[in-house]
């Protein structure tokens, strides 16, 4: 997770999961990844036996600004996912506390 003053970003390694089994939702201060992988293997040894494993990823990200959910959007390339999250400009206009010593 990284930020500017106007937008987050987020990487996520999901190189083990086909794009179409990725489903990535915004809400305005949380992000969920899902991801889910199929592997079928078939072995011809004289027998025939299949296997079949699943496998499956849930992130919550509780995100530490509100943001602008449906301006939000994420790529993936090579497996790796990026999430741009634009600050709700409420957020952007806050500003910094003083503290007293």
């Amino acid at each position: 997770l990284t930020h500017t003053d106007s937008k987050l970003k987020i990487r996520a390694n999901l190189s083990e999961f086909p794009n179409d089994g990725i489903e990535v939702r915004v809400e305005p201060r949380r992000l969920v990844i899902s991801g889910k992988r199929e592997d079928r293997r078939e072995q011809a040894d004289g027998d025939q036996h299949s296997s079949e494993t699943n496998s499956e990823i849930l992130r919550l990200v509780d995100l530490p600004v509100e943001i602008v959910a449906d301006k939000a959007s994420a790529a993936l390339y090579n497996g790796q996912l990026e999430v741009i999250l634009p600050k709700s400009s409420v957020e952007q206009q806050r500003p910094a506390l003083e503290l007293v010593a």
